[in-house]
């Protein structure tokens, strides 16, 4: 539950989740994960505006927004994860200048607690390449990837995730 500003933070080989952020509100920029266990950044029930973030070799999300959190999220490389991005829970992340390279899920928009709601993904400025599955998403879920409204493709995502 705090007010914060990360700038110039470089995180190598964590176990567990790299950055985890919890029921705060804050800033980040130049933020740097290579391998991870889990997550690389993930927020739950927070507001956070991130610029400048490079994500490689991470376990799980690579970024994950959950809880009612709010992500504005600008500038971005990931590459090598499992899921590029996440947003879960009555969350809303908006996004713009991704580069997205090697993931086996790019994206995963869904209710997982039954005291939240659907979730919103909204990315602009989006390129690409080897993602064995694009987009996975719940009904009741929005996603927008360079103004293209995707329909959902997956019933009880949560079962399939975790």
């Amino acid at each position: 539950r705090s007010d914060f500003k990360i700038n110039n933070l470089f995180f190598y080989n964590s176990k567990s989740d790299a950055l985890d952020i919890d029921f705060s509100s804050g800033q980040i920029n130049n933020l740097f994960i290579i391998k991870t266990g889990n997550d690389g950044l993930d927020i739950s029930g927070s507001d956070v505006k991130a610029k400048n973030i490079f994500l490689k070799g991470i376990g799980d999300k690579a970024i994950s927004a959950g809880e009612s959190s709010s992500l504005d999220l600008e500038g971005s490389t990931i590459s090598d994860v499992n899921i590029a991005i996440a947003s879960k829970d009555k969350s809303n992340l908006k996004a713009s200048d991704i580069n997205i390279n090697n993931a086996k899920i790019g994206f995963t928009v869904f209710q997982k607690k039954e005291e939240y709601g659907s979730a919103k993904l909204e990315i602009k400025n989006l390129i690409h390449n080897f993602l064995k599955t694009f987009y996975l998403l719940e009904d009741n879920s929005s996603l927008k990837i360079n103004n293209e409204v995707y329909k959902p493709n997956s019933n009880n995502l949560k079962s399939k995730l975790y």
